[in-house]
């Protein structure tokens, strides 16, 4: 396939449908390339195979690359078909800017007439119909690829050639804005030569092409009205000066007074000569649903039936990136209740009357620098408007040739809208990610410890503050159940990382700017961990942060960057300002602030003491630099404890980010409180399952019970359980019986649980109903009849079966959410044995009482969702409660039920089997798990749980020089802060020694030297205490 980009393009597809050779030059008069190779501009639709259906899963991926690398590749596709084949199943696609729809699966070798109304409708459709924009136009101009678009303007049809991109949205999604900006020039038409024949003697403009909801409001529409409500601005501050008080007297109030008045501030943003909307994808199809397991291999080794080598790297590369961000978008979705709104997109596109160039194409920092204070007054006029931008990025700020020099145009107001102080609803995520706002990428409110924005009087700005406001507090404000509202600070932030990354990453980098880059600049769903520390981090941590991560050369910026932060900082967590967040007027000084803070860059580099740095974006400033001109050179002192700070340039200490345990792919807080105070683990259920993805373990269901059960079940003794099913007449209904004849799957023995003698699948009933009947089978193996068969080896029952899925989870960390569909719990008559505190009264399951979790689906299909919320459930009982040695649960998905078991060394499942109807292995496992001891089910018999002083805690037994010692915890020092169940899983407590655990011996404080007793400390990890 040989598409536009020539480099490093190697996509193959198995085949295609392409337009017919005779007559489309005649019909279309677009350029095709002559070479035999595949141009994939001429590829209509695609088509991937494969032999096996358990490949299905690749072949959906290999089908999503090449639509997307088509349809990102050619600006004239609206939409996209294609279809794939698994052994002799087809089914087809649709892919747009607002959805891909595929539809199910039919055997194309057998439903004849399904196969040819498919392809009837594909190979007689219209290049419109099959996804070509009739007004745009490949030609061949100097050799080179361009495209002819028509623009409609005031009744005539223009036609504009481009010359070379400027701007292309770098993304793998097919939906979305998919925004390019070409620089192009108006031609005569497209046919024939009219191409070559340039208007207006060859004036340059710059062309816009992107796709918006249906029914949204254009750029243009939206600018109009900005310059309206601008016009409005300029009567009230005639009326009311007071509103620019926030403003320099000697600067920029003068400016922007001159501004309103002359009707200049049209020239910040880009000005627009004409625009037009076209054509509107397909809406969703109200039967069609989401299926965000569609992606998700059936089984977690990737393999394939066929060869790797065939499989290019690129591609594999794309494959990988694609999943991610899949994985990415369904822990959003785990995130938030809302569903997700498949809005129909149309296509739009508009012509700037000037030619420029974007901000990341920048060739010096004084040209980038000009371009980011222009854009600061750009986004003030917007708050006198009362509009907020919503995505401010390094592609929507141009900077364009002017008689004074660079002038930087703020553009892309498609998702501009207006600041209304009545209107409580949240804003949805919107914006480019690498520089959004925190709250609005993060989908959550801040809130953090106090912090003080230092503005005394000696600012190097120059600039008097008033001793009023001299200092501000930040006090904690606690995030509301509910995403933010998008507000006027937010786009200053996103102009915030705008600069900050300009200045790391186009400035001679070191290693240093580069981990700055790494750990701020994440292209995912969601905002690093280290730039939530950033955004909180106090004015002096940043300032000398920013000193050792930028440029020495550049360092004195590092104190107006951090005065900016501090400010948003204050605007976020403050409590008055969070209170006060509807009112227009707040914001004013906000704004005061982070002009002063770029009026004290501007000075500082005006100063001369900054070098004006020419840009090698392109190559050098990736490179790592060993130019004089950045001497720092950072080593880690040999005594580093692990305090946030390592040694900087002349032996000063620098302020570093707080490490933390990465999450596969993700960068999510661990056990984070998210709304409400609540540790939101069952959102994170894909991220466990990533970390644990190379922990886990699958053997036999024969080899688990020999090596993993609880205990080894005599198989007599499994016999005789057996028998006793099968003999017993008397109970009514009957726990297991015949099946007939003539069922399509007969057990081998011919017996199946009455219960469950119709599948779940097939049952119209919610999953708990289908359940519940598991209850009265698990509980018939501790009948007397049974249990009198266990005495005979010296086992009781030690274990009850719980239904609970709707019942809440207690435990000692208040908040926790989970919820399991069923549990094997601790009988009554059990804490007289060992005389562990449970409570009488909890308020639902009490985590620390759940042995074994389990978790159900009506359908195979959700296995791996199944997996998720059993792994999760394991994960927050193992690293809750601290007596637990290692931990046993199932999953039932239809009628296929699997073993686990959960240990600090490894994770195991065994392969499922239909518990329905191979009754004996179902006796066999639930006959190991009923019938264990506590120490055999995973509880630690050297670790108590206690009642004291209304708080739980520990009595830990410690045996030493031959003598048992006993200490009761008070607090926790240090806990291991894992989602893994894997680890050493570390524990540090405040403890005391005591005589004992048993009775009211834990009350009892000993006494050891001379007459006082002793606070200890008392550390527990995996196989070690002391």
């Amino acid at each position: 396939m040989t598409p536009e980009i020539k480099k490093g393009t190697n996509l193959r597809a198995d085949a295609y449908l392409t337009v017919r050779e005779l007559d489309s030059q005649s019909e279309d008069f677009d350029h095709r390339d002559c070479s035999p190779e595949v141009d994939l501009a001429d590829v209509a639709v695609v088509a991937e195979f494969k032999k096996h259906v358990k490949d299905n899963v690749r072949n959906r991926f290999h089908l999503i690359t090449d639509t997307s690398q088509i349809l990102n590749n050619d600006p004239r596709r609206t939409w996209m078909y294609g279809f794939t084949i698994e052994n002799t199943m087809m089914s087809i696609w649709y892919f747009s800017r607002s959805h891909t729809v595929v539809s199910t699966p039919f055997d194309f070798t057998k439903d004849i007439k399904s196969f040819i109304h498919v392809f009837l409708s594909l190979l007689y459709a219209t290049r419109e119909e099959i996804g070509y924009d009739p007004t745009i136009h490949r030609v061949l101009h100097d050799d080179e690829t361009q495209y002819v678009y028509e623009v409609a303007s005031e009744g005539e049809t223009r036609y504009f050639r481009t010359i070379k991109s400027l701007f292309t949205s770098q993304t793998l999604r097919i939906t979305g804005r998919k925004t390019r900006v070409w620089k192009a020039v108006e031609v005569e038409g497209y046919d024939g030569n009219k191409h070559r024949k340039e208007k207006e003697g060859g004036r340059e403009v710059a062309l816009k092409d992107c796709w918006l909801d249906e029914g949204s409001r254009t750029e243009k529409g939206n600018l109009d009205a900005i310059f309206e409500r601008l016009e409005v601005v300029k009567e009230k501050v005639k009326d009311d000066p007071k509103i620019l008080d926030w403003a320099d007297p000697s600067g920029n109030r003068q400016l922007f007074e001159e501004l309103l008045d002359t009707g200049n501030y049209k020239g910040y943003f880009m000005e627009i000569e004409c625009d037009m909307k076209l054509g509107i994808t397909k809406s969703q199809l109200q039967s069609s649903e989401p299926v965000p397991e569609f992606l998700v291999p059936s089984e977690r080794e990737e393999t394939s039936s066929e060869s790797e080598g065939s499989q290019s790297t690129q591609t594999t590369q794309l494959l990988l990136e694609i999943a991610h961000q899949r994985r990415n978008a369904v822990r959003d979705r785990l995130g938030s209740s809302a569903p997700c709104e498949y809005r129909a997109k149309q296509r739009y596109r508009l012509i700037y009357k000037e030619v420029g160039q974007p901000l990341y194409a920048a060739t010096s920092l004084k040209s980038s620098f000009q371009g980011l204070a222009d854009t600061l007054i750009a986004l003030t006029l917007l708050y006198l408007a009362g509009y907020v931008h919503r995505d401010v990025s390094i592609g929507n700020i141009f900077l364009v040739k002017s008689p004074d020099g660079i002038a930087g145009k703020l553009s892309d107001l498609e998702y501009a809208k207006v600041f209304q102080a009545t209107e409580l609803s949240p804003d949805p995520k919107t914006g480019t990610p690498f520089f959004m706002a925190y709250e609005i990428h993060a989908g959550m409110v801040l809130y953090n410890p106090p912090q003080v924005v230092d503005l005394n009087s000696n600012s190097p700005t120059g600039h008097p503050v008033s001793p009023a406001t001299s200092t501000r507090s930040l006090r904690p404000k606690f995030r509301p159940k509910r995403r933010p509202k998008f507000r006027f600070t937010h786009d200053l932030e996103s102009l915030l990382w705008v600069t900050l990354y300009i200045l790391a990453k186009y400035l001679p980098q070191d290693e240093w700017s580069r981990q700055f880059l790494d750990q701020l600049y994440v292209p995912a769903s969601n905002p690093s961990w280290e730039r939530g520390e950033l955004i909180k981090m106090e004015q002096q941590d940043l300032q000398q942060y920013l000193e050792e991560h930028l440029h020495s050369k550049i360092a004195c910026f590092a104190v107006y960057l951090a005065l900016y932060k501090s400010v948003l900082g204050w605007s976020y967590m403050d409590k008055f300002s969070v209170e006060h967040m509807l009112d227009y007027a707040s914001y004013a000084f906000v704004y005061e602030v982070v002009h002063q803070a770029f009026s004290g860059i501007k000075t500082a580099f005006d100063s001369g003491n900054v070098p004006d740095f020419e840009f090698t974006h392109n190559a050098g400033a990736q490179e790592q630099n060993s130019s004089p001109l950045n001497p720092r050179k950072r080593k880690q002192t040999q005594d580093d404890g692990g305090d946030g700070t390592t040694t900087g340039r002349e032996g000063r200490p620098t302020r570093q980010l707080r490490k933390r345990k990465k999450i596969g792919k993700y960068d999510t807080e661990l056990y984070g409180k998210s709304t409400g105070g609540e540790h939101r683990l069952t959102d994170l259920r894909q991220v466990i399952a990533d970390e644990m993805v190379d922990e886990i373990l699958e053997c036999s269901l024969e080899d688990f019970l020999a090596h993993y059960a609880p205990w080894e079940v005599p198989a007599p003794t499994v016999e005789s359980v057996y028998d006793l099913y099968v003999a017993d007449n008397e109970r009514q209904p009957p726990l297991v019986k015949k099946m007939e004849q003539d069922h399509e799957d007969t057990a081998p023995s011919g017996l199946v649980f009455a219960d469950f003698e119709i599948e779940p699948t097939k049952c119209t009933s919610s999953e708990p109903s289908v359940f519940k009947d598991l209850k009265d089978i698990v509980d018939s193996l501790c009948e007397q009849k049974v249990e009198s068969q266990l005495r005979e080896i010296h086992r009781t029952p030690a274990l009850c079966y719980k239904d609970c899925p709707y019942d809440a989870m207690s435990s000692e960390i208040k908040g926790t959410n989970i919820r399991v569909d069923a549990c094997l719990t601790e009988r009554p008559e059990g804490r007289l044995e060992h005389g562990d505190y449970r409570d009488p009264n909890p308020d639902g399951v009490d985590l620390a009482d759940v042995a074994v979790a389990a978790e159900f689906k009506k359908h195979y299909k959700d296995r791996i969702q199944n997996r998720h919320q059993l792994v999760a459930d394991a994960s927050q009982i193992l690293n809750n409660d601290p007596r637990r040695t290692w931990m046993y649960g199932f999953t039932i998905e239809n009628t296929m039920m699997s073993i686990w078991y959960f240990s600090r060394s490894h994770t195991v499942v065994s392969t499922p089997f239909d518990f329905t109807k191979d009754i004996k292995s179902f006796i066999h496992v639930f006959l190991s798990l009923l019938y264990a001891t506590r120490e055999e089910i995973g509880y630690d018999p050297t670790v108590h749980r206690v009642l004291h002083k209304d708080k739980i805690q520990y009595v830990y037994e410690v045996v030493s020089e031959g003598e048992t010692r006993y200490f009761r915890t008070k607090k926790t020092l240090f806990t291991s802060r894992v989602l893994s169940i894997t680890g050493r899983k570390t524990r540090v407590w405040k403890a005391v020694e005591v005589e004992g655990y048993e009775n009211e011996q834990y009350r009892k404080e000993k006494v050891r030297g001379r007459g006082q007793r002793r606070t200890i400390y008392l550390r527990s990890s995996k196989g070690l205490r002391r």
